[in-house]
């Protein structure tokens, strides 16, 4: 997948101990899982995560949010049911309309 077709993206952004310790593990789980189910589909690319303060934060992108949070969805239901976050779907490049839901 080009650049150019990429579009859209999933963020999910997961909140972690005040030490960035608890949660990790999970997180690192979940981002594999998250590339795993995104190998091979042709809804995306898994971009890595990153740690961002008291949050990690892992980036999907193509060209439709939508259907990258449903492929993805099962994951964050699994994995990611003993942490918290939230989901920011942005329909478009950075500063476009974006929605945001938990998990």
């Amino acid at each position: 997948m080009t650049a150019k077709e990429i579009q859209e993206a999933v963020i999910v952004k997961v909140a972690l101990s005040a030490d960035g310790v608890n949660g990790r593990e999970q997180v690192i789980r979940m981002a594999q899982a998250i590339g795993d189910a995104l190998e091979g589909s042709k809804l995306g690319e898994y971009d890595g995560w990153e740690v961002r303060g008291r949050a990690a934060h892992i980036y999907v992108y193509g060209p439709s949010a939508d259907a990258l949070l449903s492929l993805i969805q099962p994951v964050l239901s699994g994995i990611g049911s003993d942490l918290s976050g939230i989901v920011i779907r942005r329909y478009g490049a950075p500063g476009a309309r974006e929605v945001q839901s938990g998990f």
